[in-house]
C-alpha cells in the first residue's frame, strides 16, 4: 500500500494528520458522486411531479376556455333535415390570436379565432316545393363558439346563432333567397379553443387559408399545404382544393332527430338514404319517419394547425439534470487536477460541499422557472452556483487566480449544457465531443500523475 504525505500545517493534538494517496482520494470522489447523483434524481422525480401538476392545470384551463375544434361546412338542409346540399364553392380564412392564461403559476396556450367562409351555392338546390325553410349550418361544438356570427346571402345579412341541439351555428333562410344563377353567401363568426384547429370543407372546389401570431405550429392534414411559412411574426398556412371525403372517425347507432349529443370534441354530420326510404315507402305504402345515420368527425380530422409547447420549462429541466453526472463528474476532475498539478491538498468534506452546490443549482432552476422562462432561470441559478463555488474555492486554495480558472471551466461546461438543451438537434453531436475532451483531459492528467509520482 502507498505510503501516505503529510500534510504541512495540519495537525491533530501535535501529530501529523496523513494525507490520502491520490488512487484513495480519487475512489472516493467516485463515490460521492454517486452519491450526489441520487440527490439529483430527488430533484428529477421533483420536477416530473411539479410537470404533471402543471399539466393537470393546463388541461382543466383548456377544458374550460375550449378544446380543439374541428369545423366543418357550410351546407345547406331542409326544414325536415332530410337532404344536406353542400355548397359549389367554399373559401375559409382563419386568424388565430395565441394567448396565455394563467393560474397561479401554471398556465395554457389558448387561441380565438375570427373566421370566415365564402362562396356560392347553386341555383335552388332544394326545390320550393319540398321546404318553406332552409337551414344554413356549420358544424362545431358549441363550446367553442364565441357569440354569434353573420350570414350575409341573397343580399340579406342574417344572425347565426348556436343550434338548439348544439352541433353548431345555423341560420334560418327561405328559398327566394336563392337565385336563379350561383348565389354567393359569406359566413363570419368568432370561436375559441385550444390545442388545434382542423377544418373539413363541404364543397369540392374549396381554398382553406389560417394565419396566425405563434411560432410552436405544426400543420396538420392529408395533404400538404401549397404555402406554409412561420416565421418571427406568427405562421400561415394555405391549402387549395383539398380532398373532402374525410374518414368517419366513429358511427353511431340510427336515431331519430332531434338529437343532442354528448360526446366530446366531434363534429356531427347527418345523413340520410333517401332513395332507400323511397324504395320502402313505395314497397308498404306507409311513410316512415326518416332516421339518421350521424358520423363523427374527431377533433383532429380534417385539414388545420397543431399548436405545440416545444420544449417547456419543466421538460428543460428534466433534460438539464440529465447532464448532472457530467457536470459533477467534470467539476469534480477539474478541482482534482488543480489539487494534483499545484500540490494544494482539498479536503474530501469540500469535494462534497461542491457537489452540494452543483445538485442544488437544479433545485434553483426548477423553482426559478416557475416564476420566471427557463433562460433567466438558468442564467441566475448558473451565475448564483459559480459564484459560490469560486468564492469557496478562493477561500480553500488562497488562490484568487485558481479560483477564477475553475470559474471559467464551470462557466464553459454551464454554457455547453444550455447550448445541448435548446439546440436538440445538435445535443448529440455536442455531448458526444464534450466527452471526448473529457476523456482527452483524463489522458493528459494522468500521464502528469505519473510523472508527479515518479
Amino acid at each position: 500500500m502507498e505510503s501516505r504525505e503529510t500534510i504541512p500545517g495540519f495537525t491533530d493534538g501535535g501529530k501529523r494528520v496523513p494525507r490520502m494517496s491520490n488512487k484513495e482520494k480519487l475512489l472516493y470522489i467516485i463515490l460521492l458522486s454517486v452519491a450526489l447523483m441520487i440527490g439529483a434524481g430527488a430533484i428529477w422525480l421533483l420536477a416530473y411531479d411539479r410537470e404533471y401538476v402543471s399539466e393537470q392545470v393546463s388541461r382543466e384551463i383548456s377544458s374550460e376556455w375550449g378544446e380543439k375544434a374541428t369545423i366543418y361546412g357550410p351546407i345547406l338542409t331542409d326544414e325536415q333535415n332530410s337532404r344536406n346540399v353542400v355548397p359549389k364553392t367554399v373559401n375559409i380564412e382563419a386568424n388565430v390570436n395565441s394567448l396565455t392564461l394563467d393560474r397561479n403559476i401554471y398556465h395554457a396556450e389558448v387561441y380565438k379565432a375570427d373566421i370566415k367562409m365564402s362562396g356560392s351555392f347553386t341555383a335552388q338546390p332544394i326545390p320550393d316545393d319540398t321546404a318553406k325553410t332552409l337551414t344554413f349550418e356549420v358544424r362545431i361544438d358549441k363550446r367553442n363558439v364565441i357569440g354569434n356570427g353573420t350570414l350575409t346571402i341573397g343580399g340579406k345579412t342574417i344572425p347565426l346563432e348556436v343550434s338548439p341541439y348544439g352541433s353548431g351555428l345555423q341560420a334560418k333562410i327561405t328559398p327566394d333567397l336563392l337565385a336563379d344563377g350561383e348565389t354567393a353567401y359569406s359566413a363570419q363568426f368568432k370561436m375559441r379553443g385550444s390545442a388545434g384547429l382542423w377544418f373539413i370543407p363541404s364543397a369540392e372546389s374549396n381554398s382553406l387559408t389560417i394565419n396566425g401570431n405563434s411560432q410552436s405550429i405544426a400543420f396538420r392534414g392529408p395533404q400538404l399545404a401549397i404555402d406554409r411559412e412561420v416565421g418571427e411574426n406568427g405562421f400561415t398556412a394555405k391549402w387549395l382544393n383539398v380532398s373532402t371525403d374525410v374518414e368517419i372517425y366513429e358511427e353511431v347507432p340510427s336515431v331519430p332527430l332531434p338529437y343532442e349529443s354528448e360526446q366530446i370534441d366531434t363534429v356531427l354530420v347527418e345523413h340520410v338514404d333517401t332513395v332507400a326510404i323511397a324504395e320502402t315507402e313505395a314497397k308498404t305504402g306507409q311513410v316512415e319517419e326518416p332516421t339518421y345515420e350521424i358520423p363523427m368527425y374527431a377533433a383532429g380530422d380534417g385539414y388545420g394547425v397543431e399548436f405545440v409547447d416545444g420544449i417547456d420549462g419543466y421538460r428543460k429541466v428534466v433534460r438539464a439534470i440529465k447532464y448532472a453526472y457530467l457536470i459533477i463528474l467534470l467539476t469534480f476532475a477539474a478541482v482534482f487536477a488543480t489539487e494534483v498539478l499545484t500540490r494544494h491538498n482539498i479536503p474530501l468534506l469540500s469535494y462534497f460541499l461542491i457537489g452540494a452546490a452543483l445538485v442544488v443549482f437544479y433545485s434553483l432552476l426548477l423553482s426559478i422557472s416557475e416564476q420566471l422562462n427557463f433562460d433567466c432561470a438558468y442564467l441566475i441559478s448558473a451565475v448564483m452556483t459559480i459564484g459560490l463555488i469560486c468564492i469557496y474555492l478562493r477561500a480553500v486554495l488562497q488562490s484568487r487566480q485558481l479560483a477564477l480558472y475553475n470559474g471559467v471551466f464551470l462557466t464553459a461546461i454551464y454554457g455547453i449544457c444550455y447550448v445541448m438543451l435548446c439546440v436538440s438537434t445538435l445535443a448529440l453531436l455536442i455531448g458526444s465531443l464534450l466527452i471526448f475532451s473529457a476523456i482527452a483531459a483524463a489522458m493528459y492528467l494522468s500521464v502528469k500523475l505519473r510523472k508527479h509520482n515518479a
